[in-house]
């Protein structure tokens, strides 16, 4: 015969619970007891193991079942298999040091930041991030080696420039370092980054380059800081030569929105030559370089523009005087020269840098024209664009003399050199493709200007 003894609870001599029932939570000990059985096995009910030994290997819990902390506990030594605790509670900015086995929210909202990665890793060693501002295309994330390969890499610290960007970094060896093992993106709130234009990345900048009218898109969640160029169409040859597109430059704090671009087609040559058209970008004009003049009057003087025309030379009809250039956009174009008996040679168009010559008179040359600016040679590099790395320069005069005399030269920045009596047929030459620079000048065949060009920047 089997014998039960029932209890729900068993004391010690001191009053101390040793077994409590409170419901079907059964507890064994109290505060500071250690608790031993007489086997290696601690058995739930039905017979399944809740705590099982084996030599050394201790194991928690049944197949089949859950073993969960309570709450406020922590566990150590249990070890990682691929995972990371994210840190919610610490949006990161700037620049900070991972630990392993963390996540992190990344803002960079505000500026670039850069994770650096822990020092002295091991293998299995895990790091992951993620772009928490939608903002890595205006504001760069660099992983910090420190002193470990990235892939191999021991040069360099890589970057991520696109919104929502997501990735986790395991340490695998002293040979490939930390190993990208999964990036993803999720742009849903925003674009990877700005588009127009022809684009292209260069010392720490991305360049946007339009050489025909477009739209420039800045996508929701982003600002910049856009630094700008913008030339107009140069003007057309008449025998004076055409004056450069009118040249400007600044920057300006721009958020999400389209922003349309206007980019100026350069005059046409002919008698006189025509002006360019002007471009624009975020309400700010350049205005189109002014045609150079000739015969017959009435348009004897060069025309008005960014950067004046030259002025026709002759004496019936007589010389014409150059255009006036715009303030702080390009300089007047030269005067053209001739009286009876004399040689009538017709002014170069003005520049961004400098106005064009007058026709030499004795000499029998066109006026050379004005230089251009080359204040922004790095954009001219890097975007493959501009006249050795000016822009906005005026073209020569027409030179025309009894005996052999040239045109005057183009000016550094596209424009055009001017046709003379030594040339092949007295034709001017050719201004220099999406410059501004201005057509050539000629008593022959005279040139186009060139068509302008708008260049946007910000920093990456």
């Amino acid at each position: 015969m089997s014998s039960i003894i029932k209890v729900d609870t068993v004391q010690d001599t001191d009053g101390n619970n040793i077994i409590n029932e409170s419901g079907n939570t059964v507890t064994i000990g109290k505060a500071g007891d250690n608790v031993r059985t007489g086997g290696n096995n601690i058995q739930a009910a039905d017979g399944g193991n809740l705590i099982s030994q084996s030599g050394t290997t201790i194991t928690l819990g049944a197949s089949g079942d859950t073993v969960n902390l309570a709450s406020g506990a922590s566990q150590s030594g249990f070890g990682r298999t691929g995972t990371v605790d994210w840190q919610t509670g610490s949006i990161k900015t700037g620049t900070f040091t991972a630990v392993n086995g963390e996540g992190y929210f990344i803002n960079t909202s505000g500026g670039v930041s850069t994770m650096t990665l822990p020092a002295s890793p091991s293998a299995g060693d895990i790091v992951s991030c993620k772009d928490y501002s939608y903002s890595f295309a205006t504001n760069k994330l660099t992983i910090g080696r420190n002193g470990s390969p990235i892939g191999g890499d021991t040069g360099n610290d890589p970057t991520f420039t696109t919104n929502g960007t997501a990735l986790t970094l395991i340490y695998v060896d002293a040979t490939k370092g930390w190993l990208v093992i999964n990036e993803s993106t999720n742009t849903t709130e925003a674009d990877t980054i700005p588009t127009g234009g022809t684009t292209v990345e260069s010392g720490g900048y991305r360049y946007h380059t339009f050489t025909s009218s477009s739209n420039f898109i800045i996508p929701t969640g982003q600002t910049h800081t856009v630094e700008y160029i913008i030339v107009a169409g140069g003007g057309g040859g008449g025998t004076g030569g055409g004056g450069a597109g009118g040249m400007q430059n600044g920057s300006a704090s721009l958020g999400a929105a389209t922003y349309g671009v206007v980019v100026g087609g350069g005059g046409a040559q002919g008698s006189p030559g025509a002006n360019g058209a002007n471009s624009s970008f975020n309400s700010v004009t350049s205005t189109g370089g002014g045609g150079g003049g000739s015969g017959p009057a009435p348009g004897l003087n060069g025309s008005s523009g960014g950067s004046g025309g030259g002025g026709h030379g002759g004496w019936s009809p007589p010389a014409g005087s150059g255009g006036s250039g715009t303030p702080g956009q390009g300089f007047a174009g030269g005067d053209g020269t001739g009286s009876p008996g004399s040689y009538a040679t017709a002014g170069g168009g003005g520049g961004k840098n400098g106005g064009g010559a007058n026709g030499t008179g004795s000499g029998g040359d066109g006026g050379n024209g004005g230089p251009g600016s080359n204040s922004f040679s790095a954009w001219a590099t890097a975007t493959s664009t501009g006249d050795g790395g000016y822009y906005a320069g005026g073209a020569g005069g027409g030179g025309h003399a009894p005996t052999s005399n040239g045109g005057g030269n183009g000016g550094a920045g596209g424009g055009a050199d001017g046709g003379g009596d030594n040339t092949p047929s007295g034709n001017a030459g050719a201004a220099v493709a999406n410059t501004g620079g201005g057509g050539g000048g000629s008593y022959a065949t005279r040139t186009n200007g060139a068509d302008g060009i708008v260049i946007l920047r910000y920093t990456i």
